[in-house]
C-alpha cells in the first residue's frame, strides 16, 4: 500500500482505514491521529490494525484497548477498541490512540513475544506513554495529575486484541 501523508485525501484514507462501526467524530480522530505518526509507523497503524468503535458499550470492552493479533491465512492483524466519545479534548482523544497503537508497536501483546505480555502493567503503560509522546502527542494533564509520574488511565480506558 502506499504511504500516508498530510496531503492524503480523508475519503482515501478512509477506504484504507478499518473501522468498525465507525462514529464520524472517532473516525476523523483516528485519521488525524496516524496522520502524525511517522510513516513507518502510519504505514502499520494502517494496514495491520482494525478499529472499532465501541461508542458507549465500554462496560463489555472497557474504555480503550489494543489485543493480541488474530491469524489469517497470511494476514495477521490486531484489533484497538475505542471509546473516546466521551472526551471533550481532541488532543486527550488523539493521545489515547497514539498510545494504543504504541502498544502496538511495542508488541505487548503478541502472544509470541511473551517477554511482552508478561511485562508489569505499569511498566508498559509508561513505555506507551513514551512512545506516544515521542511521536508529538502530549500526555493529558488529566492523566498526569490522576496518576503521577506512572500514569496508568488509558491502560484503563483501552484494548488492544
Amino acid at each position: 500500500m502506499g504511504t500516508f501523508d498530510e496531503t492524503e485525501d480523508y475519503r482515501e484514507a478512509l477506504c484504507r482505514i478499518k473501522v468498525i462501526s465507525g462514529i464520524g467524530d472517532t473516525t476523523a480522530t483516528i485519521i488525524k491521529t496516524i496522520l502524525k505518526l511517522p510513516e513507518d509507523v502510519a504505514d502499520r497503524a494502517v494496514d495491520e490494525v482494525i478499529y472499532i468503535d465501541c461508542h458507549g458499550i465500554d462496560r463489555f470492552f472497557g474504555k480503550y484497548h489494543i489485543w493480541s493479533p488474530f491469524f489469517l491465512p497470511e494476514e495477521p492483524f490486531h484489533i484497538i477498541t475505542l471509546n473516546i466519545s466521551d472526551i471533550v479534548d481532541e488532543s486527550e482523544k488523539m493521545f489515547v490512540v497514539a498510545h494504543e497503537i504504541a502498544h502496538f508497536i511495542l508488541d505487548h501483546c503478541n502472544p509470541e513475544n511473551p517477554g511482552n505480555i508478561s511485562k508489569d502493567k505499569d511498566v508498559k503503560e509508561q513505555e506507551a506513554d513514551r512512545l506516544a509522546e515521542s511521536w508529538g502527542f502530549t500526555i493529558p494533564e488529566r492523566r498526569k495529575e490522576m496518576h503521577g509520574n506512572s500514569p496508568s488511565m488509558v491502560g484503563d480506558q483501552g484494548t488492544i486484541f
